[in-house]
């Protein structure tokens, strides 16, 4: 990523440190273990399962709290990712969402924002 980057706000819920750039773009990016999920906590399940579950709760809240649109874009049970979008009906939110997980049941969970 070009530019530079200035860390602003960290939700301590979702993990997820923010950063935004001069053009008002933000980024925001979480990792953690598979068990620290409170869908999760006994750690049964794994790879593409736990994304997949992760994708379906985070959706939901996002469409029964805020309205958004979302969609999913692409996945892949091979190498265990799913991207997604989220947006408004009047544009004013437009986020894209990369979660993927390791061998190791690492969680990595990226977006971007441009406001």
């Amino acid at each position: 990523m070009y530019g530079k980057w200035v860390e602003t706000t960290y939700n301590s819920i979702s993990r997820k440190q923010f950063f935004i750039n001069q053009d008002s773009v933000s980024i925001a990016i979480s990792f953690g273990q598979c068990n620290k999920f409170e869908f999760n906590a006994d750690g049964n399940k794994k790879s593409f399962e736990l994304l997949e579950v992760f994708y379906n709760w985070e959706s939901k809240y996002f469409i029964e709290e805020y309205k958004l649109l979302v969609e999913k874009i692409k996945e892949d049970t091979a190498t265990n990712f799913i991207l997604w979008h989220v947006d408004s009906e009047d544009r004013k939110l437009d986020t894209y969402l990369l979660f993927g997980i390791s061998p190791n049941c690492s969680f990595s969970n990226f977006s971007i924002q441009a406001t």
